[in-house]
């Protein structure tokens, strides 16, 4: 196996009903199969051959504050579904994460949204707000790849040999692993180990 990193996708090259290539900024890249796996961009290279993909970019933002100044800060991750927020330590720091904001490819923080995020911790943890003033926070932003169930796309596309495997909004990491050998069995022709129906492109 051999990762090119910082390699830049260019397109597709089609040929005889199979993808042939991937053109990227170092050149043609052949295989005998290809697993488009691009996230929020899975649509933008598939649609140039053709194959529309109901994937769309959301965008969340994250805060990381240092943890030390709250010495009883929470050691395991915490979703909070009704004020829409996660809080993750991540070593001496904190993550807050949420919001779902469609703005297509723009990943500039929101600085309002942000705000949001901070004031609904601090209404379940009023210690965050230590956190915050202890340093300079750091914002940032990412777009999750959105289907219309909720439903990551996990299936053959119209062309042969090109397989797609997109669309988990923001459980990517969570599903990943699952979701890897599932195509893979795919690609193989082997059975998958669970019932696929409701993960093609025909159910979104």
């Amino acid at each position: 196996m051999r990762f090119h990193y910082g390699t830049t996708i260019r397109g597709l090259e089609r040929s005889a009903g199979r993808i042939t290539a991937v053109q990227t900024g170092n050149g043609a890249l052949q295989a005998d199969n290809f697993v488009a796996a691009l996230a929020s961009y899975t649509p933008l290279v598939l649609g140039s051959v053709g194959i529309d993909v109901p994937i769309y970019p959301v965008k969340g933002v994250t805060i990381t504050v240092p943890g030390d100044a709250w010495p009883g800060r929470p050691q395991l991750p915490i979703a909070d579904d009704a004020r829409i927020f996660g809080l993750v330590p991540l070593g001496d720091r904190l993550r807050v994460s949420g919001s779902a904001e469609v703005a297509r490819f723009d990943t500039t923080p929101s600085p309002a949204r942000c705000r949001a995020i901070v004031n609904n911790v601090i209404s379940v943890f009023p210690e965050f707000a230590r956190c915050m003033e202890a340093a300079a926070p750091k914002y940032w932003a990412g777009v999750r790849p959105v289907t219309p169930t909720g439903t990551p796309i996990l299936d053959r596309s119209p062309i042969a040999n090109l397989f797609i495997a997109a669309g988990h909004g923001h459980l990517g990491w969570t599903m990943g692993c699952g979701s890897g050998q599932l195509v893979a069995a795919m690609v193989t022709g082997q059975g998958t180990a669970i019932d696929m129906s409701g993960f093609g492109l025909a159910d979104h």
